[in-house]
């Protein structure tokens, strides 16, 4: 099974983004008003 990981850091995300790994999903947290990205 797939294993999915949420990243609320942009600094992380972009951290990320460097070393090669792209995000899935990119969706808005409907309580904290957070943008959060979604890693398999």
């Amino acid at each position: 099974m797939d294993k999915l990981y949420c990243c609320y850091s942009l600094n992380l995300r972009n951290f990320l983004y460097k070393n090669g790994l792209k995000y899935e999903l990119c969706a808005l947290n409907p309580n904290s008003k957070t943008m959060f990205w979604v890693y398999i």
